[in-house]
């Protein structure tokens, strides 16, 4: 399965999985995928989790008016559940501002989805940008949004760091 996914470069599925609070960046991800909806419309953001930020994170979606491209699922409890989803996207995406070593990355990696992440904790000594991993700089939309633009242009390089991902 892993070795096969196809990315869907026309229709990029992009999630994010935690809880809705501001120390996880989620709004930094949010804007950079305001951005990227100008070159993919089709692409869809899912956010899973719940938190104090989430009404705040809600407003922003409508301001930038893209509701039918951002889902809320809340939060699940259900492993598979979580599984499948992390599964059946192309890219994880992680702003966060503060961490230790964020278990949700190796989740992601080991469900064989590419992982674009600030540099986090541990992240920038246990994974190689470019290899592993995609780094983007902590509050830089623009950042993610070039990085976000790169891997779905390159679906070549994005299928050697998922597999080089899921094979560490």
């Amino acid at each position: 399965y892993f070795a096969e996914k196809k990315i869907n470069i026309a229709k990029p599925k992009v999630i994010y999985i935690g809880y809705l609070r501001t120390a996880k960046g989620i709004e930094t991800i949010l804007r950079a995928f305001d951005k990227f909806l100008k070159e993919k419309p089709e692409a869809t953001f899912s956010i899973v989790g719940e938190g104090e930020f989430e009404v705040d994170l809600k407003k922003m979606v409508t301001y930038f008016g893209i509701d039918k491209n951002v889902i809320f699922y809340g939060f699940i409890d259900d492993r598979d559940r979580v599984n499948s989803l992390l599964r059946n996207h192309d890219l994880f995406c992680f702003g966060s501002l503060s961490e230790g070593s964020p278990r949700v990355i190796l989740e992601a990696m080991a469900n064989g989805i590419n992982v674009l992440s600030t540099p986090v904790g541990s992240l920038p000594f246990v994974f190689k940008d470019n290899k592993n991993i995609i780094f983007a700089n902590f509050n830089d939309d623009d950042d993610f949004y070039k990085k976000m633009k790169y891997l779905f242009k390159n679906p070549k390089e994005m299928n050697r760091i998922r597999l080089d991902a899921f094979n560490e």
